[in-house]
């Protein structure tokens, strides 16, 4: 029963154990045994016992050479390794890997310092171990860094970047600190000894010290700087555009200036559109002025404020318009064509009536219209019907012109409307159009014409 729990590899292993002490071997050669026969067992106390593989970093940095065979692997302490393979980062190539976590290969370009990690596997577990190395060309490789210091004394501003570098004429930089003094924030150095950054806050004039590093050793330099405090002068403008558009009218003066939230202005042009003459622009100050005197479609503009340290552009749109005067005076249309108005009979109610498109009319008056007609103002609404014509004509009267007057508050207008008044009382006989043929001497249908008359009777 005890073997049915045991695989055939251990059951194999308490065979060659028993063998071997039975043979008289002590234990430590049993175990040496074992261990060559088993490979990732171990034998402990004459016990057989599975185990992963063990492998150990390697701590130094390592450097090689462009075109210089390489060859390194880890140590393994414990069992032993099925397979192997880089599970942090990409060795340079053509370097390889082999499944007993040996590295090798002949390396056609450099390659930076960096650290890799590789893992060993068998079938009772893993382990994983790191390495870090750097791969130099043949000349950098042969040298330390070789940096030069800065001699000037260099003036930084507050808000505007900072970016300074080391000149170096010695062997290839793998990483770069500051010795000395502590860089203002937020400041930062880069691993090729570049300082970069855009400080937030002054900072005296002080001394800097900074160490490159390679596989060959190390060089400091130096750099003298301080941060001042932005002045007014010592910024470009910044002018700030106008969102809104804008609409100025015929005549009307116009004023528009710009937000500088920037240095100083020494100069200021439009730099894109025309303005509309005569407006202009105040070279000192961007300030748009001036009178128009004809409209212009909207258009957008672009200044520039410009001084020592640079150029400030700001955007803005706007349009002329025409002036419109409001409307004071009633606007009467003249009613086309002749109104033709039956004597005796009253003028139907809205038939004579002027089209208003101006201020509400207060009166209305006609001179003499036939007799029995009167004018009235019958709207006191802007726009809207007016002076209407009503009453019953008791004489005919030929086609005739009337002038009407509209008045309003402050003004007046005056229309033209033709009247006819028709007389429907006298007799409108129609002509008989074909020929009557009477015969002698015989009675005849009697002959009647037609009349048209709309009031009245014939009499005789």
């Amino acid at each position: 029963m005890l073997f049915a729990k045991l695989n055939i590899k251990e059951i194999k292993n308490l065979f060659l154990v028993g063998a071997l002490l039975l043979a008289g071997c002590d234990s430590s050669s049993v175990e040496e045994q074992v261990e060559k026969e088993a490979g990732s067992a171990q034998v402990v106390g004459g016990t057989v016992q599975e185990v992963a593989p063990s492998i150990a970093s390697i701590n130094q940095q390592l450097s090689f050479i462009v075109g210089k065979p390489t060859y390194f692997s880890f140590s393994n302490t414990g069992g032993s390794i099925v397979s192997c393979s880089v599970t942090s980062g990409i060795l340079p190539t053509p370097l390889t890997i082999n499944s007993k976590c040996q590295v090798s290969g002949t390396p056609t370009s450099s390659s930076p310092l960096s650290t890799y990690q590789v893992t060993a596997l068998n079938d009772h577990g893993k382990d994983t171990a790191t390495v870090s190395f750097s791969i130099e060309d043949a000349t950098e490789a042969k040298t330390a860094p070789n940096l030069a210091s800065i001699t000037d004394t260099l003036t930084f501003t507050v808000s505007n970047p900072v970016y300074l570098a080391f000149n170096n004429t010695g062997g290839s930089i793998d990483s770069c600190s500051v010795t000395s003094g502590t860089l203002p924030t937020p400041l930062v150095i880069s691993s090729k000894c570049e300082i970069s950054g855009t400080p937030t806050s002054s900072s005296p004039l002080s001394t800097y010290q900074v160490t490159a590093l390679n596989n060959q050793g190390g060089d400091t330099a130096t750099v003298r700087f301080s941060i001042e405090q932005s002045t007014e002068a010592e910024i470009a403008p910044n002018l700030v555009s106008i969102t809104d558009t804008l609409s100025f009218k015929v005549s009307n003066p116009v004023y528009l200036a710009f937000t500088n939230t920037g240095g100083s202005i020494a100069s200021c042009s439009v730099t894109s559109g025309t303005l509309p003459a005569p407006l202009t622009i105040d070279s000192s100050n961007c300030v748009v002025s001036g009178t128009p005197t004809v409209s212009v479609a909207l258009q957008t503009y672009q200044v520039t404020a410009t001084n020592a340290y640079g150029t400030g552009p700001a955007l803005f749109s706007f349009s002329i318009d025409e002036l419109v005067s409001p409307v004071t005076d009633p606007i009467l249309a003249d009613i086309g064509g002749t109104q033709v108005i039956p004597v005796s009979i009253a003028v139907v109610t809205n038939q004579i009536r002027f089209k208003n498109s101006g201020q509400a009319v207060t009166s209305c008056t006609a001179g003499s219209l036939p007799t029995g007609l009167t004018i009235d103002a019958v709207s006191d609404a802007p726009n809207s019907d007016t002076c209407e014509i009503t009453g019953i004509p008791s004489l005919p009267i030929a086609v005739t012109s009337y002038t009407i007057t509209a008045s309003a508050a402050t003004g007046t207008d005056t229309a033209v409307v033709y009247l006819e008044v028709d007389d429907t009382t006298k007799p409108q006989l129609q002509d008989i159009s074909s020929t009557q043929v009477l015969t002698v001497s015989q009675a005849f249908t009697p002959i009647f014409f037609s009349n048209s008359t709309a009031v009245g009777t014939l009499k005789s």
